[in-house]
């Protein structure tokens, strides 16, 4: 079975949940994003909940994402594609962080995503990040 417009829209609202708590610093809110074996795979690459938790726990002081604090994600160019409970989305990021004399542009990446319906809901099984370089 093909995928509804609901469901097209219940994933960009994963995507929605999950930037707007990892941006806000909602551990548990992101990981709840997640599917019990998520994978996030963005440089390092963390497995399973707990694993995620400590991550997302750890971002708000690891030296390796100090330049993107209080960066705010913009997500855009989804493309998404499935069949059942299992789905596929791409899309592209711009990560931007305010700043009083405008906008700062701190990366662009993109998303390959593998999404698995749970429970009614649909989560990350993985989520694979690439930045985009020049």
């Amino acid at each position: 079975m093909s995928l509804t417009w609901e469901d097209r829209l219940e994933i960009r609202e994963l995507v929605a949940r999950y930037d707007h708590a990892i941006d806000s610093g909602d551990a548990a809110g992101w990981i709840e994003c997640f599917t019990e074996d998520g994978v996030w795979d963005g440089g390092p690459r963390v497995e399973g909940r707990a694993a995620l938790l400590a991550f997302a726990r750890r971002l708000p002081t690891d030296p390796d994402f100090a330049a993107f604090r209080g960066a705010r994600h913009f997500v855009t160019n989804f493309l998404i594609d499935g069949d059942g409970d299992e789905a596929r989305l791409r899309c592209d990021n711009l990560l931007l962080r305010p700043r009083a004399d405008g906008v700062e542009a701190l990366a662009g990446a993109d998303y390959d995503d593998r999404l698995r319906r749970v429970d009614g809901r649909w989560l990350f099984a993985s989520r694979r990040t690439r930045m985009v370089r020049g």
